[in-house]
């Protein structure tokens, strides 16, 4: 697995928006904050542009994307927010220089689309929060953050949730994941992780509980699933009922789908769409110990 360098003071980070719209108002904060923190950091021609919902048209926001992989000396790329749209440009873009002189992109939700297809390159990046979190996350994740890129935060201790299936747990792989509806949405594509002896990490936000039993399905079916060393589980956030109560939690159907391939299913670990959130390397050597629920999660950059 090939990890970017991690930053210290005064290196660049690129700013862009490959995904939903955003305004300068929203940002301003959030930008000053990193100056604050001793960055420099360079926009994207298109990072405040506008095209329907999303931030541009295909071609500008694949431009901007382009622009920061190709980029001399920065040595991140931060997404300013999610919502929707990389998997609308991946295939627009060139990583050769990607791969030579990797950055860490930074960003979750969406993110996971280009997460992922990095992982197939082995190239590892940062599921951790965007540019529009960085100044309204919660104070430890915000710390957790800035430690994460600077490669000083390798440790997340957590309590599991009780509806896990293992409170003693000792297993290692190489943790990847994101999003389950992106997950879903990428089965068939060359942009898919090969998640054999991994430790897969899913979130989810706003989705109807019957949907989210369907993409479980189809990605047990489609045996994506087997293999796995292990399941982490994020935040489950607003997913809801439809007209009809679907008659089983989230958290109980997520079980129902792993444990047929007799998968360790680890719920609670703070990450996704909450204020709490805490940063983690996608791609690498993850090791997961656990005792009466108390979790410890710990990243090797090897």
């Amino acid at each position: 697995m090939l990890y970017p360098e991690f930053l210290k003071k005064g290196d660049t980070i690129a700013v862009i928006s490959p995904c939903k719209h955003v305004s300068e108002e929203e940002v301003a904060p959030n930008l000053e904050a990193l100056k604050n923190w001793g960055y420099e950091v360079v926009l994207g021609e298109n990072v405040f542009s506008k095209s329907g919902f999303f931030a541009g048209t295909d071609k500008q926001r694949a431009a901007d994307l382009q622009w920061a992989i190709d980029h001399p000396y920065a040595k991140a790329i931060l997404m300013t927010r999610g919502g929707y749209g990389l998997i609308r440009i991946i295939d627009q873009v060139n990583f050769t220089s990607f791969a030579e002189k990797a950055k860490w992109l930074i960003g979750y939700s969406d993110a996971t689309v280009i997460q992922n297809h990095l992982f197939q390159k082995n190239i590892a990046s940062m599921h951790a929060p965007m540019l529009m979190g960085l100044t309204t996350i919660a104070e430890p994740a915000r710390i957790h953050w800035q430690d994460l890129i600077k490669g000083n935060a390798q440790s997340i201790a957590f309590i599991a949730g009780e509806q896990s299936n293992f409170k003693d747990l000792r297993i290692e792989g190489r943790m990847i994941g994101g999003n389950l509806s992106l997950l879903y949405a990428l089965q068939g594509s060359h942009s898919f992780p090969y998640l054999k002896d991994c430790i897969l990490f899913i979130e989810e936000i706003d989705e109807y509980r019957y949907h989210v039993d369907r993409m479980l399905m189809s990605l047990s079916r489609s045996g994506a699933l087997k293999g796995l060393k292990a399941v982490v589980v994020g935040y489950l956030t607003d997913v809801k009922e439809s007209t009809k109560e679907y008659g089983i939690t989230s958290e109980a159907m997520i079980l129902e789908r792993f444990e047929a391939f007799d998968i360790p299913v680890i719920f609670g670990f703070p990450a996704g769409h909450e204020a709490d959130h805490r940063g983690f390397v996608q791609g690498a050597m993850t090791k997961i110990e656990m005792q009466d629920f108390k979790a410890l999660v710990t990243q090797d950059w090897v």
